[in-house]
């Protein structure tokens, strides 16, 4: 007979092993598969609150690897790179190469299609002061019995344009099989008739004339560099007699036949004092001294506590005379620089300032006075030597 508590034992056996086998095959599954509260259920968007614990395995030394980029491939559309499989072999994919645009084919153009045919012909439009035979000096491709280059044409419309005679120029080409006819059209500028001056009462009209004569001539073409220059001589001209206030400006009046009536407008203002002259670099010879020869900056009896006008013609003689004086006292080799004049800040006098390099002192250290005769031998003086140096 069977042992009754064997029995027993045996009938336990069983179901504790079947228990133990479902327990952990439930511990595997949960181990591989992620909690579900991890995975947001579909459609639901509802982000984590920021105090809420980390998942297992999500912190550093807890559940698993750190994570590392370099263990994943790249997230292509198309699924290339991704965990070592596909081209590539896990590297970064390289973005397209780009290419560049195809641009159609433009016809070429009459002057390219003209290309090394011969000019049988160059006729000339639209000149009426400059001459054809001064044109056609200046052209060195475009000429009879030459062959068509369109960078010559280029180069000869280029150099009539800088003589700055015309305000625009055309070239029209016709062309057969072998043959280029060329129609060179310019259109002149226009011409000086005359001039004309207004507000200048220090300067008069004839002075101002022959200043803007310099730099343009009646019958002239218009050049607007010349015009700035003649209004620059017309302010100078003030300035050297005291008036550094003086504006100049020009008006261009149209007339007929291509001609101008070129307008002067002056303003003179006020004639501007002497306020003080200074002087840098002389430190051998005071201020005083210095200004004590010179006119300009000292006071005159009809100055009334100004330092009295400035005039260009006395301040180039203040200028002399300190060279000299200076060469009077053994400066042989000194130089008085150009000097600079500043308006005050009210407008209403100038500031001289006179930088001047002394340079070494010379001194006398022998003087020797000779006679000589016609044939260059020397001979005692009238008086002998000693009256010669008692006048010395």
């Amino acid at each position: 007979m069977d042992n009754p508590v064997e029995t027993a034992i045996s009938g336990l056996y069983r179901p504790l092993r079947w228990l133990v086998v479902c327990v952990l095959g439930l511990c595997l599954v949960v181990g591989q598969a992620a909690p579900v509260w991890a995975q947001p259920a579909d459609g639901d968007e509802t982000e984590a609150p920021e105090d809420a614990p980390a998942p297992p395995g999500d912190q550093p030394g807890e559940g698993g690897d750190d994570f590392d980029e370099s263990d994943f491939g790249d997230d292509d559309d198309d699924g290339q790179g991704g965990g070592g499989g596909g081209t590539g072999g896990g590297q970064p994919a390289q973005p397209p190469t780009p290419v560049a645009p195809v641009l159609p084919d433009l016809p070429p153009t009459a002057a390219e299609l003209a290309r090394g045919k011969r000019i049988v012909d160059v006729k000339l439009v639209g000149n009426e002061r400059i001459s054809k035979e001064e044109i056609r000096e200046t052209l060195q491709w475009l000429k009879p019995g030459k062959k068509f280059n369109p960078r010559g044409m280029t180069r000869d419309v280029r150099e009539l344009w800088e003589l700055q005679y015309f305000d625009d120029i055309e070239v029209d080409l016709t062309q057969n099989e072998s043959e280029v006819r060329l129609r060179i059209l310019v259109r002149e500028r226009p011409s000086v008739k005359d001039y004309s001056f207004s507000g200048n009462a220090i300067v008069d009209d004839d002075d101002l004339a022959e200043m803007v004569a310099e730099e343009l001539k009646i019958g002239s073409i218009v050049n607007q560099p010349a015009l700035r220059r003649a209004v620059q001589k017309i302010r100078d001209k003030y300035a050297e007699d005291g008036y550094f206030l003086a504006e100049a400006r020009y008006e261009v009046v149209p007339k007929k036949d291509n001609q101008v009536l070129v307008k002067f407008a002056v303003k003179e203002h006020e004639k501007v004092t002497v306020r003080r002259v200074t002087f840098i670099g002389n430190d051998t010879l005071g201020d005083d001294e210095l200004r004590d020869l010179m006119l300009t900056g000292n006071l005159s009896f009809f100055s009334f506590g100004s330092g009295g006008p400035f005039r260009q013609d006395a301040f180039e003689r203040d200028i002399l005379l300190l060279s000299t004086h200076y060469a009077d006292k053994g400066f042989l080799s000194v130089q008085v620089a150009a000097p600079r004049v500043m308006l005050t800040p009210d407008r209403s006098g100038i500031d001289i300032v006179i930088t001047i390099d002394e340079g070494p002192r010379y001194r006398i250290r022998k003087l020797q006075i000779l006679e000589v005769d016609e044939d260059g031998r020397e001979v005692e003086p009238l008086g002998g030597r000693r009256k010669v140096r008692e006048l010395v």
